[in-house]
């Protein structure tokens, strides 16, 4: 094999001349593809900042544009120059919903709570409880407290939408916590009355009214004042427990009714009284019967001038049901209902004077005045045992 021939100086600098212009090449297509690439960037920059120019001058000329349409219908609503062009507009409600609609839809939230009043109230428009809670909603949601405070209640009475007292109560503090008084006021009475799906409240009902108070409004103080006293003397307890026993607003319940009952009897509340003994006499719906019980909460009852507990003690006593059998003091209890002018208190009592028995000696003369008196105050069978009384005696 022939030795390799040593490259001349002049060939070798030719390779690396060759080599250079090469590289030299290469770096200038780089530096031309950079520049290239950084004038795209830059154009594409620029067409980007000019959309975005664009679409807020058109976001800007929508808003006008939505701003204008309200406008107008709050013009057309009131019959004033809302404009400020010196234009007469006419009072025109329907004309007004065409407008408030045109910005309603665009998310403008006075014209959507607008809308929802014109609806509300069927001023312009066919009413429609359901629409107005529509845009009542769409403007609550933006912020509106009064289509907050509307729509609460709508929610606390079932107009246009299902009736709902937690949802109520969950706008009415919306807009209760951007000061508007009414939903404060609304608010606490929701949890002063309680109701069906929402329970009764009565400490967060006096906080709601202070709040209200403090945002002026004009009612809150005195309801304030009424719900401490009817918390006192046990009032709310006891119109708690009639709703249970009744199943208004809440399913029925004899156990949970004397629960209430009892925690306005044993603050004095004589009514509460009454009906926690009647409960406790009959039992029933998840409440044992229990005549001792019934006998205790007649008498306190009865002590405090209850005429129709008196009564009720007093026939107790007459057939010894949770006391022991007494006929002078069933006569005593009978008598003291009866002078009130509880007309079966003197027809008992007269029934009583007629029967005797143990230990009560029988009077035909007190009978008849006492069934005189059952008449006079209106028993229907008193006049009839008097007559059959007075015919036994005639024979």
């Amino acid at each position: 094999m022939p030795p390799k021939k040593k490259p001349s100086p002049k060939a070798d600098n030719l390779k690396k001349r060759r080599r250079q212009i090469a590289r030299e090449k290469h770096v200038a297509g780089a530096l031309a593809g950079a520049e290239v690439e950084q004038a795209r960037t830059v154009s594409l920059r620029r067409e980007t900042q000019k959309k975005r120019r664009r679409e807020a001058d058109a976001a800007s000329l929508e808003d006008t544009a939505v701003r204008n349409n309200y406008v107008l219908g709050l013009s057309y609503f009131s019959g004033e120059d809302c404009v400020g062009m010196g234009e007469t507009y006419c009072k025109d409600r329907t004309e007004a919903d065409n407008w408030f609609c045109k910005a309603a839809e665009k998310g403008h939230a006075d014209a959507q709570f607008f809308l929802g009043f014109l609806y509300d109230y069927g001023d312009g428009v066919e009413k429609s409880l359901s629409t107005a809670a529509t845009w009542y909603r769409k403007a609550a949601l933006q912020g509106d407290s009064t289509a907050q405070f509307n729509l609460g209640f709508l929610y606390e009475y079932g107009d246009g939408v299902e009736k709902d007292g937690a949802e109520a109560a969950l706008w009415y503090r919306k807009a209760a916590l951007q000061g508007l008084s009414r939903a404060s006021y609304s608010l606490a009475q929701l949890y002063e009355d309680g109701g069906e799906g929402w329970e009764r409240d009565l400490n967060e009902a006096k906080e709601w009214y202070r709040k209200a108070v403090d945002q002026g409004h004009e009612d809150a103080q005195g309801c304030l004042e009424d719900l401490g006293r009817k918390d006192a003397d046990g009032s709310y307890d006891y119109e708690t427990g009639l709703n249970y026993e009744t199943g208004d607003g809440v399913e029925k319940d004899f156990a949970e009714a004397a629960f209430w009952f009892r925690k306005a009897a044993e603050k004095g509340h004589a009514y509460a009284q009454y009906f926690l003994a009647w409960l406790y006499k009959d039992g029933g719906e998840g409440l044992e019967r229990d005549l001792n019980e019934a006998a205790f909460w007649f008498r306190k009852a009865a002590e405090k001038g209850h005429a129709d507990a008196q009564r009720d003690l007093g026939i107790l006593y007459e057939y010894g049901d949770g006391v022991k059998r007494d006929a002078a003091e069933a006569a005593l209890w009978y008598r003291k209902a009866a002078l009130q002018g509880l007309s079966h208190a003197s027809y008992c009592l007269a029934w009583l004077y007629e029967a005797g028995g143990e230990g009560w000696e029988r009077d035909l003369n007190e009978a008849k005045e006492w069934y005189r008196k059952a008449a006079d105050q209106g028993h229907e069978d008193a006049q009839g045992c008097l007559e059959d009384i007075e015919e036994e005696e005639a024979q």
